[in-house]
């Protein structure tokens, strides 16, 4: 069996592939809890000393408590979205000044029944099905792992629904 797919790379195919991992990455999701966990505290910190600082205007306290209620629920709940813009900001920094240049533009992907050959632009590369760590998938792209932190990725936009699960069930078969 051999299978072809040619097609290019690009910008916001990338920007997708950096988002998933950002979902996925142990490190990134460990750190995401612990600095959510630090809001939470550095916000009840401030509040606990300001209704000491206000102790005798309980009006004052609780508008108090309010405004930093307020404003904490909505830092902690957004801090996600947040740090998904800053991820696709820094790629288009990146993008902007060149250096992934070589990322984007032409690709080919040959798939066997027993391996994978990838071609671009910096040249092929070949890689035994079994070399293949994972096969994962967002709603744009799907992912071949090669290890933890880099993948071939594959846009589902030049892809059909039976490719999509050729593709998807390729490590299985």
């Amino acid at each position: 069996m051999k299978k072809e797919y040619k097609y290019k790379l690009t910008e916001d195919d990338f920007i997708d592939f950096q988002l998933h991992y950002l979902r996925i990455n142990s490190n990134m999701t460990s750190s995401v809890k612990k600095t959510i966990i630090i809001l939470i505290a550095l916000y009840i910190i401030v509040f606990v000393s300001m209704a000491i600082y206000f102790r005798d205007n309980v009006f004052l306290i609780v508008i108090i408590a309010l405004l930093v209620s307020a404003f904490s629920v909505i830092q902690i709940l957004t801090y996600k979205k947040r740090l998904e813009k800053k991820i696709i900001k820094k790629v288009k920094e990146y993008v902007r000044s060149g250096k992934l240049d070589k990322v984007f533009g032409d690709k080919e992907l040959t798939i066997y029944d027993d391996k994978v050959i990838f071609k671009e632009d910096r040249g092929t590369s070949k890689f035994n099905k079994d070399e293949i760590k994972n096969i994962a998938s967002t709603n744009k792209c799907v992912f071949f792992y090669i290890d933890e932190m880099s993948a071939i990725i594959i846009p589902k936009n030049i892809l059909n629904s039976e490719d999509i699960d050729f593709l998807l069930s390729y490590k299985n078969e």
